[in-house]
């Protein structure tokens, strides 16, 4: 089987998630009875910690993003950070829909005296990545860990 590699975007179906659990937020301190200056307080608190999270997470701006997958032979798969990559194994319990995949990887953590494996979760929304990679995607999890 030929590498497959994708190039992971930024998925508007998150940051649309983001934007409703950020409007909910600012909802909820509208209705708890505080007095005004607490009140102020709290909309710039949320307001300024939703555009962290909006930011790092989904623009896809934090250094422990995941920017690249190259799906490799045999369940491999080598993830690419920004500077530097790892490669792990694909774990059973990841979760795949047509939506959205949770992929779980086992990385064997060199630095650990044990040689323990250390786990990696990346979410992915099937807008992140154009619909052609989304498919070599889903049918390169069947053909690693066939049903």
């Amino acid at each position: 089987m030929q590498n497959i590699d994708i190039s992971i975007k930024p998925s508007k179906q998150f940051i649309a998630l983001l934007l409703l659990a950020l409007i909910t937020s600012l909802g909820v301190i509208l209705i708890i009875p505080l007095s005004l200056w607490h009140r102020l307080l709290l909309i710039m608190l949320v307001i300024t910690y939703s555009a962290w999270i909006v930011k790092s997470h989904g623009l896809i701006h934090n250094a422990h993003s995941i920017l690249k997958l190259q799906l490799l032979s045999k369940g491999l798969c080598r993830l690419y950070y920004p500077g530097y990559f790892i490669e792990g194994t694909i774990r059973g319990d990841s979760t795949v829909t047509i939506y959205l995949s949770i992929l779980r990887f086992s990385i064997l953590a060199l630095d650990n005296p044990k040689n323990k494996s250390r786990i990696v979760s990346c979410v992915l929304f099937r807008d992140s990545m154009d619909k052609t990679s989304y498919r070599q995607l889903l049918l390169w999890l069947r053909c690693v860990n066939p049903l």
